[in-house]
C-alpha cells in the first residue's frame, strides 16, 4: 500500500530523530529494539486421575476405635431412620408400643409379649397404690414463702436427679393433676412418650412408648377424667392415653398432613387444637366419629393455643408475628377482640388463670404481658428483655405462669449456669427476679410444667432427661 506524502515525511522525521538519539549515546534515550516472542509450546493433556476412596474417620463411618461397629451409633442411626416410619392410628395397647425402659430398643417377637405386659402391669400397680399425705407434703404450709421466692426455694428430688426418660430432645411436658401421686408425661422429637411415676425420693418408675411417628408437640391431662391424657404431634394425629385401659386411641387424623402444634381443653371432653398451616379447630371426644370444625385464623403457623372458659377467651400465637384474642363463642366468625404485633415470630401466648392477662414469648427477645382492663385489652404491655433465640438444637422457649402465685412466671435461660429465669410481674420491675438453679442440671431446661395445685415442677432438656422439683 503506497504511503501518502504526509506519512513519508513523518517516517523520515522519526528516522532522523532515532539517529540523533544514537549519536548522544544515552542508553535511557535509545530506541527499544523489538524482541521477537518465542512460540508457545503446545499444552500437554492432563492424564486422568484415578479415583481413590476418600478417607473417612471411624467415628463418621459409625465404627468404634478398634474398627468394630459402635452399638450406640448404630442405635442413633436407627432412630433417625425412624422419622420416615408410618404414623400410628386406631387403637394400640401400651404393650404394643412399649420400648425397653433402660434402652432404646423395641421389643421383638411374640416371645416378648408377656414381658411387655408384665412391665405395663407393674407400672399400673405402682401408680394405683399411691402413698398418703402427698397433697399435704407438696401443697405448702402456713409458713411457706410467697411470690417468686416460692419457686426459688424448689429442689430436685429423687435418687437419680436427671432421669433419662426419652430417646431424643424433650419437646413437651405435662404433670398429671392428681393430688395423690407425681405422674409426669413427656414427649420428644422422635415421637416417643415417657410416663414417669415418683411416689417418694427413690428411683422413679418409667414407661417409654412410641404412640407417634414424629415430634409430640403438646400433652394435656383431662381435668375430669383423671385416667386420661391427650397428645398431639407433627404426624397429624391427636391421641388419647387411657391409663385404665392401657391403650392409645386416635381422636383426630388429618389426611392433608397438617400437623398439630398445640391442644387445650375448652370443656372436659372438648378439645381445641391449632395447626402448622394457621388453622384452629374443635374436637368433641364423646362423638363416635369425633367430628370437628376448623377455621383458618392466621396465614402462617400457629405455635400455641390457650383457652379460659371463665372469660370465654381463646388466644393464638403465630409465626406471622401476632398474638390474637378471640371470643370462644364466636371463633368461627374469625372476628378478633384484640391483636398484638411483635417484632418477630411468637412461639407462645398463654392466658393467666383468671383470663385477664396474656404472657407471650417471641423471637424478638422479649417476654410480654398484655392486660385486660374493664373488659378491654390494652396494647401497652409489660416488656421483659430475654434471650429467646435457642437455635437448632435446643427446644424453643415457652414462658409459663406459676399457678400457685398470680403474676409469677418462668422461662428457660440461655445464660450459664443452667436454670430457669423467674419473674414477678406484681413488682413492676421489668427484670429477672431470680434464677432457679441446681448442681444437677447439665443442660438447659427448655421445657417445663407445673402441677396445677401442688408445688411441683417438671423440667426437660435436649438429652431427653427430666428433673422433678418440689418445695421444701
Amino acid at each position: 500500500m503506497d504511503l501518502t506524502e504526509y506519512e513519508r515525511e513523518r517516517e523520515e522525521r522519526i528516522r532522523k530523530n532515532q539517529e540523533a538519539l544514537l549519536k548522544l549515546e544515552i542508553p535511557q534515550l535509545a530506541p527499544k529494539q523489538a524482541v521477537a516472542s518465542k512460540p508457545r509450546a503446545p499444552r500437554s493433556k492432563r492424564k486422568p486421575v484415578e479415583e481413590t476412596t476418600r478417607r473417612v474417620s471411624l467415628r463418621t463411618r459409625g465404627l468404634a476405635p478398634d474398627g468394630t461397629e459402635a452399638e450406640k451409633i448404630k442405635k442413633e442411626a436407627e432412630l433417625v431412620a425412624a422419622q420416615t416410619r408410618k404414623r400410628h392410628s386406631g387403637t394400640e395397647s401400651f404393650a404394643g408400643t412399649l420400648y425397653e425402659p433402660d434402652d432404646y430398643q423395641a421389643f421383638d417377637g411374640d416371645t416378648e409379649v408377656s414381658k411387655r405386659q408384665n412391665l405395663v402391669d407393674s407400672f399400673a400397680e405402682k401408680i394405683s397404690s399411691a402413698p398418703e399425705g402427698m397433697y399435704e407434703r407438696f401443697s405448702g404450709g402456713e409458713d411457706r414463702k410467697t411470690g417468686a421466692g416460692r419457686i426459688l426455694d424448689m429442689k430436685i428430688i429423687g435418687e437419680e436427679p436427671q432421669r433419662k426418660v426419652l430417646v431424643s430432645r424433650v419437646y413437651s411436658v405435662n404433670i398429671h393433676p392428681r393430688r395423690d401421686r407425681i405422674l409426669v408425661g413427656a414427649g420428644d422429637t422422635k415421637g416417643f412418650f415417657g410416663l414417669m411415676h415418683l411416689d417418694d425420693e427413690s428411683r422413679p418408675s418409667l414407661l417409654r412408648m412410641e404412640p407417634h411417628s414424629r415430634t409430640i408437640t403438646a400433652i394435656r391431662s383431662n381435668p375430669v377424667e383423671t385416667d386420661q391424657m391427650y397428645t398431639t404431634s407433627h404426624d397429624c394425629t391427636l391421641r388419647r392415653l387411657d391409663l385404665t385401659r392401657q391403650e392409645f386411641v386416635t381422636i383426630r387424623e388429618d389426611e392433608e398432613r397438617d400437623g398439630s402444634t398445640d391442644i387445650n381443653f375448652i370443656e372436659p371432653r372438648v378439645l381445641a387444637y391449632c395447626t402448622s398451616r394457621g388453622y384452629v379447630g374443635v374436637v368433641d371426644t364423646r362423638a363416635k366419629k369425633h367430628p370437628s370444625w376448623e377455621k383458618q385464623l392466621h396465614e402462617k403457623k400457629i405455635g400455641s393455643i390457650s383457652v379460659c372458659s371463665k372469660t370465654n377467651a381463646l388466644v393464638t400465637a403465630s409465626n406471622d408475628c401476632t398474638v390474637a384474642v378471640f371470643d370462644l363463642r364466636k371463633v368461627d366468625t374469625k372476628k378478633t377482640l384484640a391483636s398484638f404485633s411483635h417484632g418477630r415470630a411468637v412461639s407462645n401466648g398463654v392466658l393467666s388463670e383468671n383470663g385477664k392477662s396474656i404472657l407471650t414469648t417471641s423471637y424478638d427477645d422479649t417476654l410480654r404481658i398484655y392486660s385486660n382492663v374493664k373488659g378491654n385489652w390494652k396494647d401497652k404491655p409489660q416488656v421483659y428483655k430475654h434471650d429467646n433465640n435457642t437455635g437448632r438444637w435446643i427446644t424453643k422457649f415457652k414462658a409459663e405462669w406459676y399457678p400457685q402465685e398470680p403474676g409469677v412466671f418462668v422461662c428457660g435461660s440461655m445464660k450459664r449456669p443452667h436454670g430457669l429465669d423467674v419473674f414477678d410481674a406484681t413488682t413492676n420491675d421489668h427484670s429477672i427476679t431470680g434464677k432457679l438453679m441446681s448442681e444437677y442440671l447439665s443442660a438447659i431446661p427448655a421445657r417445663h410444667a407445673f402441677h396445677p395445685e401442688m408445688d411441683i415442677l417438671a423440667t426437660g432438656n435436649a438429652s431427653g432427661r427430666l428433673c422433678i422439683w418440689t418445695a421444701p
